[in-house]
């Protein structure tokens, strides 16, 4: 995924829109007259003038977050395309990011659109500045950056600690970012955006004081209650101060006419039977106004003499009833090897590169450039910015979901297998790493004989979210891939247990306990099966740890105890340690410290062994006993002959202090016991 217009690290004044030839395309015509240009953009004055507003304000400290809702077509990309041209005027940087429907389980993909093509750009040593060192991070959300550094990544820990420190960071990057130059961001069709964007969205709008920043999203309201995540995003983020909501509405029969006339040069009395007619039938939307328009000219029902169009005899027109209608005609009279690049556009479902179609159709390259230059210049694709390929887009998503829908399922699965095979191929040897796209084709395929590629490459991708902290795109590429595998009935247990595995940690993260437990429970019986102590034990102690977050405090202290007789088994002491870290915590929180104690209260080493653990640094006091930093933490002897502990000891009774207690304690004696240590003696 590459994002699309930006101007980064130098921006420069925008370029007319043009042709391969290099003229405006605004000034070419069809034979018949057909104009072909973005029509102007009418009845917005006061929504333009806030926003303009709120780029001021970011140019004095003052950040903001506007959703820019409306229905489909009624112009919040038009909008969003002259607030972004105005900031580039004003020297500010611009990142442009759209969400597509086939990367609605893709984590980060709407910043991803958006950031990657500045990112790309910047040199590692000024990456290395502006994050701080954090560039592990930064790669961690952008995997397709490809970041080379000696950075160290993220340490292991709890899962949402360090999410929360990969959102603190990017969204401090961020404002490093913009305190060199502005930075407006613009993010569409949040509807389709996956839950890792909206989540980094709400982060970061709510980190954004005194940066000079403005994010500007849009979304179609018929839509936004499809994507749950989004509607809980802007109602907290508005109810938190941080965003404010801008609706835009129809435009009235005065605009609609007010565009009529600027676009045909015509005097309203010649046309008004006309516009009324157009406006009943368009509601004011712009989008299905220009559809119909240019249906209308193509179809010749709308002709230009002279340099005077005529045809505005409404007894001889015939309007197209529905915004489809009007898409359907116009695709009608495409070349068929134009109709061909369309068809498979819709179906990749996103942006587009140049190499990725050539791949795709059968088309020579004569051909294929032939086709897309008729797609261009009739407005159904456009150029995409993109600094390191020759990328399109479809000029509105209204075109791409209209030319899908029409090819039918059987014909649309079909295409799916045949882009999914090319795709693969395509990439080679790093096809894993497009996991995420290659996944969206081949499940889409639904043929039996590309079942276990599309289970690999959903097992990829979740994989690659759960890396990411993105646990909701990962239970549900995951989930998917089980799903196949159990379907097709072929795969054996040691390919089904890691992903039954990785599908409970990801519904364990999401707080899904009795989902994550269940699943677990299943890749217990695989482990016993092969009768593998070591994952017994580990097994029984994820078990033990989602019980207890479950409230089965019983079932918790039952699995942590199978655990650790399996860990013994296998003579796996790191292991046991984990669990008896596991089974104190749990302890602990019940505020039973005396039994949290018990777990460690025995086999603790000497003190010899204590100092030999900790590489002969230490000296050999009896206070490095396990039993006695125990006891010196609870603030009471340790039992079983542990160390006595002074009384001055006492005021460290504290729950926190005593879990530190069991964390050294535990990992002293899994050094203890290493091959490491006992060959050094």
């Amino acid at each position: 995924m590459s994002g699309r217009r930006f101007q980064g690290v130098t921006p420069t004044r925008p370029a007319p829109q043009t042709d391969r030839d290099g003229s405006p395309v605004t000034s070419q015509l069809k034979p018949n007259g057909t104009p072909l240009g973005v029509l102007p953009l009418v009845g917005r004055a006061a929504e333009l003038q806030t926003l303009l507003r709120a780029l001021d304000g970011a140019e004095r400290g003052s950040s903001s977050t506007i959703f820019l809702a409306g229905d489909g077509g009624i112009g919040k990309t038009r909008l969003a395309e002259t607030v972004v041209a105005d900031a580039a005027r004003r020297g500010w940087s611009t990142a442009v990011g759209r969400a597509y429907p086939v990367e609605s389980g893709v984590p980060y993909a709407l910043f991803s659109d958006a950031l990657l093509p500045t990112l790309r750009t910047v040199d590692s040593a000024t990456l290395a500045v502006v994050t701080r060192g954090g560039e592990a991070e930064l790669a961690r959300l952008f995997p397709a950056l490809e970041i080379r550094t000696s950075a160290p990544s993220l340490a292991r820990g709890d899962a949402s600690d360090i999410k929360a420190r990969l959102l603190w960071n990017f969204s401090q990057f961020l404002g490093r970012f913009s305190s060199k130059r502005p930075l407006l961001i613009v993010l569409e069709n949040l509807q389709w955006a996956d839950a890792s964007s909206l989540e980094l969205l709400h982060f970061t709008s709510r980190q954004l004081t005194g940066q000079h920043i403005v994010i500007l999203c849009s979304y179609n309201e018929a839509q936004r209650d499809s994507n749950p995540t989004l509607g809980s995003t802007e109602r907290s983020l508005v109810g938190l101060g941080v965003a404010s909501i801008m609706r835009l509405e129809p435009l009235t029969r005065a605009e609609s006419d007010e565009l009529l006339a600027s676009v045909f040069d015509v005097e309203p009395s010649t046309m008004r039977g006309f516009a009324s007619l157009l406006y009943q039938r368009t509601r004011g939307n712009p989008f299905f106004t220009e559809a119909m328009l240019k249906s209308l000219v193509d179809s010749g029902k709308l002709r230009r003499h002279d340099d005077r169009w005529s045809g505005w005899d409404v007894a001889d027109l015939d309007l197209p009833n529905t915004v489809r209608d009007a898409i359907i005609a116009r695709l009608e009279r495409l070349s068929p090897a134009a109709r061909t690049v369309a068809d498979l556009a819709a179906v990749l479902g996103s942006r587009v590169s140049y190499a990725v179609l050539d791949a795709v159709t059968e088309l020579g390259a004569e051909s294929l450039v032939a086709a897309i230059d008729e797609l261009r210049r009739e407005r159904i694709l456009v150029d995409a910015d993109s600094p390191d390929s020759v990328d399109y887009d479809f000029s509105h998503p209204t075109l791409q979901a209209t030319l899908y829908g029409e090819l039918g399922k059987a014909r649309a699965r079909l295409l799916h297998g045949r882009i999914a095979m090319a795709l693969e191929q395509l990439h080679g040897p790093a096809a894993d790493a497009h996991a995420d796209e290659l996944a969206v084709h081949f499940s889409r395929a639904g043929a039996p004989e590309l079942a276990s590629k599309a289970a690999r490459y959903l097992a990829g991708a979740g994989r690659s979210a759960l890396d990411r902290y993105a646990t909701r795109e990962a239970a549900s590429y995951l989930a998917a891939a089980l799903e196949l595998l159990d379907r097709n009935g072929a795969a054996s247990h040691d390919d089904i247990a890691p992903l039954v595995e990785d599908l409970a940690r990801a519904r364990q993260r999401n707080g899904e306990y009795d989902a994550a437990r269940a699943l677990l429970q299943r890749a217990l019986q695989y482990a016993e099966a092969r009768d593998d102590g070591a994952r017994i034990s580990s097994i029984q102690r994820r078990l033990g740890l989602t019980s207890f977050w479950a409230g089965r405090h019983d079932d918790a202290f039952a699995h942590y105890a199978a655990g650790l007789e399996a860990a013994a088994r296998v003579g796996d002491d790191r292991l046991a340690a984990r669990i008896r870290i596991a089974q104190a915590g749990a302890y602990q929180e019940l505020g039973r410290a005396t039994d949290a104690w018990h777990g460690f209260a025995h086999e603790r080493p000497s003190d010899d062994e204590a100092v030999s653990a900790a590489g002969g640094t230490c000296a050999p006091e009896p206070a490095l006993s396990m039993g006695w930093v125990a006891g010196a933490c609870w603030g009471r002897p340790p039992e079983n002959g542990g160390g006595g502990v002074p009384s001055s000891w006492a005021p460290f009774e504290h729950p926190k202090i005593a879990m530190v207690a069991v964390l050294v304690i535990s990992l002293l004696r899994a050094i203890v016991h290493s091959p490491s240590v006992k060959e050094r003696g």
